[in-house]
Protein backbone atom coordinates (compact mmCIF):
# COMPACT_ATOMS: atom_id res chain seq x y z
CA UNK A 1 0.00 0.00 0.00
CA UNK A 2 1.16 3.52 -0.78
CA UNK A 3 0.68 5.76 2.29
CA UNK A 4 -1.38 8.94 1.82
CA UNK A 5 -1.49 12.14 3.86
CA UNK A 6 -4.82 13.56 5.03
CA UNK A 7 -4.57 17.26 4.22
CA UNK A 8 -7.71 18.43 6.02
CA UNK A 9 -10.69 17.24 8.05
CA UNK A 10 -12.74 17.00 4.86
CA UNK A 11 -9.98 15.06 3.09
CA UNK A 12 -9.70 12.59 6.00
CA UNK A 13 -13.46 12.01 5.90
CA UNK A 14 -13.28 11.42 2.13
CA UNK A 15 -10.39 8.96 2.49
CA UNK A 16 -12.28 6.89 5.07
CA UNK A 17 -15.77 7.16 3.61
CA UNK A 18 -16.88 3.89 2.06
CA UNK A 19 -13.45 2.24 2.35
CA UNK A 20 -13.83 -1.47 3.04
CA UNK A 21 -10.21 -2.56 3.50
CA UNK A 22 -6.54 -1.66 3.10
CA UNK A 23 -4.91 1.77 3.16
CA UNK A 24 -2.32 3.63 5.22
CA UNK A 25 -3.36 7.17 6.14
CA UNK A 26 -1.19 9.69 8.00
CA UNK A 27 -3.09 12.35 9.89
CA UNK A 28 -3.09 14.48 13.05
CA UNK A 29 -5.38 14.36 16.04
CA UNK A 30 -7.08 17.61 15.15
CA UNK A 31 -8.31 16.44 11.75
CA UNK A 32 -10.95 14.41 13.60
CA UNK A 33 -14.10 16.27 14.55
CA UNK A 34 -17.40 15.39 16.19
CA UNK A 35 -20.04 14.21 13.74
CA UNK A 36 -23.49 12.72 13.71
CA UNK A 37 -22.20 9.38 12.45
CA UNK A 38 -18.87 7.51 12.55
CA UNK A 39 -16.34 7.93 9.78
CA UNK A 40 -16.08 4.15 9.60
CA UNK A 41 -17.44 1.21 11.57
CA UNK A 42 -14.91 -1.26 10.23
CA UNK A 43 -13.34 -3.61 12.77
CA UNK A 44 -10.06 -3.98 10.88
CA UNK A 45 -8.83 -0.41 11.44
CA UNK A 46 -5.70 0.11 13.55
CA UNK A 47 -5.07 3.63 14.89
CA UNK A 48 -1.41 4.16 15.81
CA UNK A 49 -0.65 7.34 17.79
CA UNK A 50 2.87 8.66 18.31
CA UNK A 51 3.68 10.73 21.42
CA UNK A 52 0.54 9.29 23.02
CA UNK A 53 1.04 11.30 26.24
CA UNK A 54 0.02 14.63 24.70
CA UNK A 55 -3.51 15.35 23.52
CA UNK A 56 -5.04 11.89 23.13
CA UNK A 57 -7.20 12.00 26.28
CA UNK A 58 -10.65 12.89 27.48
CA UNK A 59 -13.74 10.69 27.25
CA UNK A 60 -16.03 12.98 29.26
CA UNK A 61 -17.91 16.10 28.24
CA UNK A 62 -17.09 19.27 30.14
CA UNK A 63 -18.86 22.61 30.45
CA UNK A 64 -16.49 25.54 29.96
CA UNK A 65 -17.54 29.16 30.61
CA UNK A 66 -16.08 31.70 28.16
CA UNK A 67 -16.69 35.34 27.38
CA UNK A 68 -17.89 36.30 23.91
CA UNK A 69 -16.93 39.43 21.98
CA UNK A 70 -19.58 41.45 23.82
CA UNK A 71 -18.14 40.43 27.19
CA UNK A 72 -21.04 38.14 27.98
CA UNK A 73 -20.39 34.75 29.54
CA UNK A 74 -21.41 31.70 27.55
CA UNK A 75 -21.34 27.99 28.32
CA UNK A 76 -19.62 25.68 25.83
CA UNK A 77 -19.49 21.90 25.76
CA UNK A 78 -15.93 20.58 25.36
CA UNK A 79 -15.28 16.97 24.41
CA UNK A 80 -11.88 15.32 24.77
CA UNK A 81 -9.92 14.14 21.75
CA UNK A 82 -10.13 10.49 22.82
CA UNK A 83 -13.94 10.63 22.80
CA UNK A 84 -14.02 12.30 19.38
CA UNK A 85 -11.71 9.73 17.78
CA UNK A 86 -13.41 6.75 19.41
CA UNK A 87 -16.80 8.04 18.23
CA UNK A 88 -15.39 8.48 14.71
CA UNK A 89 -13.86 4.98 14.66
CA UNK A 90 -15.81 3.04 17.31
CA UNK A 91 -14.58 -0.44 16.38
CA UNK A 92 -10.92 0.37 15.72
CA UNK A 93 -7.93 -1.00 17.62
CA UNK A 94 -5.84 1.73 19.28
CA UNK A 95 -2.07 1.55 19.80
CA UNK A 96 -0.06 4.34 21.43
CA UNK A 97 3.69 5.01 21.66
CA UNK A 98 4.87 7.14 24.57
CA UNK A 99 7.79 7.63 26.90
CA UNK A 100 5.62 9.13 29.65
CA UNK A 101 2.36 7.22 30.20
CA UNK A 102 -0.13 9.10 32.38
CA UNK A 103 -2.47 7.79 35.04
CA UNK A 104 -4.80 10.50 36.33
CA UNK A 105 -8.52 10.97 36.85
CA UNK A 106 -9.24 12.47 33.43
CA UNK A 107 -6.03 11.47 31.64
CA UNK A 108 -5.13 7.80 31.55
CA UNK A 109 -2.99 6.26 28.83
CA UNK A 110 -4.14 2.69 29.44
CA UNK A 111 -7.79 3.72 29.49
CA UNK A 112 -7.43 5.14 25.98
CA UNK A 113 -5.07 2.60 24.42
CA UNK A 114 -5.47 -0.51 26.55
CA UNK A 115 -2.84 -2.55 28.38
CA UNK A 116 0.89 -2.33 27.68
CA UNK A 117 2.21 -4.34 24.73
CA UNK A 118 5.89 -3.71 25.40
CA UNK A 119 7.80 -1.69 28.00
CA UNK A 120 11.30 -0.26 27.65
CA UNK A 121 12.37 0.17 31.27
CA UNK A 122 15.44 1.41 33.12
CA UNK A 123 16.94 -2.10 33.14
CA UNK A 124 17.23 -1.99 29.36
CA UNK A 125 18.46 1.61 29.54
CA UNK A 126 21.26 0.47 31.87
CA UNK A 127 22.22 -2.37 29.52
CA UNK A 128 22.44 0.00 26.54
CA UNK A 129 23.94 2.86 28.60
CA UNK A 130 21.46 5.55 27.64
CA UNK A 131 21.94 9.10 28.90
CA UNK A 132 19.48 8.52 31.76
CA UNK A 133 21.25 5.40 33.05
CA UNK A 134 23.41 5.31 36.18
CA UNK A 135 26.11 3.63 34.12
CA UNK A 136 26.38 6.70 31.88
CA UNK A 137 25.87 9.44 34.49
CA UNK A 138 28.09 8.10 37.28
CA UNK A 139 30.73 6.08 35.43
CA UNK A 140 31.13 6.68 31.70
CA UNK A 141 30.66 10.47 31.55
CA UNK A 142 32.86 11.40 34.57
CA UNK A 143 35.67 9.11 33.39
CA UNK A 144 35.56 10.53 29.85
CA UNK A 145 35.55 14.12 31.17
CA UNK A 146 38.48 13.39 33.49
CA UNK A 147 40.60 11.78 30.77
CA UNK A 148 39.63 14.50 28.29
CA UNK A 149 40.91 17.24 30.62
CA UNK A 150 44.10 15.37 31.51
CA UNK A 151 45.32 14.53 27.99
CA UNK A 152 47.17 17.16 25.90
CA UNK A 153 45.16 19.16 23.36
CA UNK A 154 46.48 17.15 20.39
CA UNK A 155 45.03 13.94 21.87
CA UNK A 156 41.61 15.28 22.89
CA UNK A 157 39.91 14.31 19.63
CA UNK A 158 41.37 10.81 19.88
CA UNK A 159 39.90 10.63 23.39
CA UNK A 160 36.46 11.70 22.15
CA UNK A 161 36.58 9.32 19.18
CA UNK A 162 37.50 6.28 21.28
CA UNK A 163 34.96 7.21 23.97
CA UNK A 164 32.24 7.54 21.33
CA UNK A 165 33.02 4.11 19.88
CA UNK A 166 32.94 2.57 23.37
CA UNK A 167 29.59 4.26 24.04
CA UNK A 168 28.19 2.87 20.80
CA UNK A 169 29.69 -0.59 21.39
CA UNK A 170 27.93 -0.97 24.75
CA UNK A 171 24.55 -0.75 23.05
CA UNK A 172 25.36 -2.25 19.64
CA UNK A 173 28.78 -3.96 19.61
CA UNK A 174 28.17 -5.96 16.42
CA UNK A 175 27.46 -2.81 14.40
CA UNK A 176 30.61 -0.88 15.36
CA UNK A 177 32.35 -2.13 12.16
CA UNK A 178 29.39 -0.79 10.14
CA UNK A 179 29.75 2.78 11.41
CA UNK A 180 33.54 2.61 11.00
CA UNK A 181 33.09 1.36 7.44
CA UNK A 182 30.69 4.23 6.74
CA UNK A 183 33.26 6.66 8.16
CA UNK A 184 36.08 5.18 6.09
CA UNK A 185 34.18 5.04 2.79
CA UNK A 186 33.02 8.64 3.07
CA UNK A 187 36.41 9.85 4.31
CA UNK A 188 38.10 8.60 1.12
CA UNK A 189 35.14 9.57 -1.08
CA UNK A 190 35.41 13.21 0.03
CA UNK A 191 39.18 13.26 -0.52
CA UNK A 192 38.82 11.79 -4.02
CA UNK A 193 36.01 14.21 -4.88
CA UNK A 194 38.23 17.13 -3.96
CA UNK A 195 41.16 15.64 -5.89
CA UNK A 196 39.06 15.13 -9.03
CA UNK A 197 37.72 18.68 -8.79
CA UNK A 198 41.28 19.99 -8.54
CA UNK A 199 42.26 17.89 -11.58
CA UNK A 200 39.33 19.39 -13.49
CA UNK A 201 40.56 22.89 -12.68
CA UNK A 202 43.90 22.01 -14.24
CA UNK A 203 42.20 20.46 -17.29
CA UNK A 204 40.02 23.53 -17.70
CA UNK A 205 43.03 25.80 -17.38
CA UNK A 206 44.81 23.85 -20.12
CA UNK A 207 41.74 24.02 -22.36
CA UNK A 208 41.06 20.29 -22.05
CA UNK A 209 37.71 18.59 -21.46
CA UNK A 210 36.76 17.99 -17.81
CA UNK A 211 35.81 14.55 -16.52
CA UNK A 212 32.92 13.50 -14.25
CA UNK A 213 34.93 11.47 -11.76
CA UNK A 214 33.93 13.76 -8.88
CA UNK A 215 30.22 13.30 -9.62
CA UNK A 216 30.64 9.54 -10.04
CA UNK A 217 32.42 9.33 -6.68
CA UNK A 218 29.62 11.30 -5.01
CA UNK A 219 26.96 9.02 -6.50
CA UNK A 220 28.84 5.89 -5.39
CA UNK A 221 29.19 7.25 -1.84
CA UNK A 222 25.49 8.19 -1.63
CA UNK A 223 24.38 4.84 -3.05
CA UNK A 224 26.55 3.08 -0.48
CA UNK A 225 25.15 5.17 2.38
CA UNK A 226 21.49 4.88 1.54
CA UNK A 227 21.71 1.26 0.40
CA UNK A 228 22.71 0.24 3.92
CA UNK A 229 19.95 2.42 5.38
CA UNK A 230 17.42 0.81 3.03
CA UNK A 231 18.55 -2.74 3.82
CA UNK A 232 18.37 -2.31 7.58
CA UNK A 233 15.38 0.01 7.90
CA UNK A 234 13.09 -0.22 4.87
CA UNK A 235 13.75 -3.56 3.13
CA UNK A 236 11.02 -5.47 4.95
CA UNK A 237 8.60 -2.54 4.68
CA UNK A 238 8.87 -2.34 0.88
CA UNK A 239 9.36 -6.03 0.04
CA UNK A 240 7.38 -7.78 2.79
CA UNK A 241 10.31 -10.18 3.25
CA UNK A 242 11.24 -10.76 6.88
CA UNK A 243 14.94 -10.75 7.78
CA UNK A 244 16.92 -11.44 10.95
CA UNK A 245 18.61 -8.05 10.80
CA UNK A 246 18.08 -5.68 13.71
CA UNK A 247 18.14 -1.92 13.23
CA UNK A 248 21.56 -0.46 14.16
CA UNK A 249 21.44 2.34 16.73
CA UNK A 250 21.45 5.77 15.14
CA UNK A 251 21.84 4.53 11.56
CA UNK A 252 19.44 7.16 10.19
CA UNK A 253 21.23 10.02 11.95
CA UNK A 254 24.80 9.08 11.07
CA UNK A 255 23.86 8.12 7.49
CA UNK A 256 22.24 11.47 6.73
CA UNK A 257 25.00 13.32 8.60
CA UNK A 258 27.87 11.75 6.66
CA UNK A 259 25.87 12.09 3.41
CA UNK A 260 25.51 15.82 4.06
CA UNK A 261 29.29 16.00 4.50
CA UNK A 262 30.20 14.44 1.12
CA UNK A 263 27.51 16.54 -0.60
CA UNK A 264 28.96 19.71 0.94
CA UNK A 265 32.46 18.70 -0.21
CA UNK A 266 31.14 18.13 -3.75
CA UNK A 267 29.32 21.49 -3.79
CA UNK A 268 32.44 23.14 -2.30
CA UNK A 269 30.62 24.36 0.80
CA UNK A 270 33.30 22.73 2.94
CA UNK A 271 36.77 21.31 2.45
CA UNK A 272 37.49 17.59 2.58
CA UNK A 273 38.75 16.66 6.05
CA UNK A 274 42.15 14.99 5.75
CA UNK A 275 42.32 14.00 9.42
CA UNK A 276 40.48 10.70 9.90
CA UNK A 277 40.05 11.21 13.66
CA UNK A 278 38.53 14.67 13.19
CA UNK A 279 35.94 13.30 10.78
CA UNK A 280 35.37 10.41 13.19
CA UNK A 281 34.58 12.84 16.00
CA UNK A 282 32.13 14.64 13.71
CA UNK A 283 30.30 11.42 12.83
CA UNK A 284 30.53 9.43 16.08
CA UNK A 285 30.39 12.08 18.84
CA UNK A 286 28.43 10.23 21.52
CA UNK A 287 26.14 13.05 22.79
CA UNK A 288 24.36 13.12 19.43
CA UNK A 289 25.27 9.83 17.77
CA UNK A 290 22.07 7.86 18.44
CA UNK A 291 19.49 10.66 18.58
CA UNK A 292 20.78 13.58 16.54
CA UNK A 293 20.38 16.35 15.70
CA UNK A 294 22.04 16.15 12.28
CA UNK A 295 24.92 18.62 12.21
CA UNK A 296 26.45 20.12 9.06
CA UNK A 297 30.24 19.71 9.06
CA UNK A 298 31.07 23.26 8.06
CA UNK A 299 29.24 24.54 11.16
CA UNK A 300 31.54 22.74 13.60
CA UNK A 301 34.72 22.11 11.59
CA UNK A 302 36.63 24.90 13.35
CA UNK A 303 35.61 23.66 16.80
CA UNK A 304 36.71 20.13 15.95
CA UNK A 305 40.13 21.30 14.80
CA UNK A 306 40.71 23.89 17.49
CA UNK A 307 38.66 24.89 20.53
CA UNK A 308 39.01 26.38 23.97
CA UNK A 309 38.78 24.02 26.94
CA UNK A 310 38.24 25.37 30.47
CA UNK A 311 36.54 24.49 33.75
CA UNK A 312 34.17 27.42 33.28
CA UNK A 313 32.97 26.03 29.95
CA UNK A 314 32.68 22.59 31.58
CA UNK A 315 30.46 24.14 34.23
CA UNK A 316 28.23 25.67 31.54
CA UNK A 317 28.04 22.30 29.78
CA UNK A 318 27.03 20.45 32.95
CA UNK A 319 24.33 23.05 33.59
CA UNK A 320 22.91 22.50 30.09
CA UNK A 321 23.08 18.71 30.48
CA UNK A 322 21.21 18.81 33.81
Amino acid sequence: QTPVQATSKENLSKLLDGRKANGIIFTTMFKFERGEKPLSERRNIVVMADEAHRGQYGFDEKIVIKENEQGEKEAHTVIGNARIIHDALPNATYIGFTGTPISAKDRNTREVFGDYIDIYDMTQAEEEMLFCSNQFIFYFLPIVILIYFLVPMKFKNICLFIASLIFYAVGEMKYVPLILLSLTVNYFAAIFIRKFQYDNQILEHNGEEKNNYDKITLIVALVYNFLFLFVFKYFTFFTGIETSLTLPLGISFYTFQIASYVIDVYTKKTKAEKNYINLGVYLCMFPQLIAGPIVVYKDIAKQIRKRKVSLLLLQDGIRIFI
